[in-house]
């Protein structure tokens, strides 16, 4: 009876051991979209214009509310921080025919990375 105990508990160990293999294997099987409603911009690849830098780090892209982003004489605005982004560079390319904005934050505040509109003429 002593020589059976073992051999129950190494099975139990070998078993929990294969349990948690198929459950890892499993979460790392399931496709994670780390940027949400935003995870198009990553996909595409969307770089600033002007500095190359790339639109989308993990968390920063949103979509902007109706009157978020205003046309004015040299480009568009953005009511929130009352930056001017210039048109040449405005990224022409959001597939949802809504603003989306994404952001970096320098010294404590946001600013404007890239501004992404509806293609023109839409």
């Amino acid at each position: 009876m002593h020589r059976a105990i073992p051999m129950i508990l190494r099975a139990c160990a070998g078993l929990a051991l294969l349990i948690a293999v198929l459950w890892l294997a499993a979460i790392a099987a399931v496709p994670v979209k780390a940027h949400g409603d935003a995870d198009w911009i990553m996909g595409k690849q969307l770089r600033d214009p002007a500095s190359g830098a790339w639109c989308c780090g993990e968390v920063d892209c949103a979509r902007q509310p109706a009157g978020a982003v205003e046309e004015v004489e040299g480009g568009f605005r953005v009511v929130e921080t009352g930056e001017t982004i210039p048109f040449a560079r405005i990224i022409w390319q959001s597939p949802t025919g809504e603003w989306w904005r994404c952001v970096v934050i320098e010294s404590g505040v946001s600013k404007t990375r890239c501004l992404i509109g509806p293609p023109r003429g839409t």
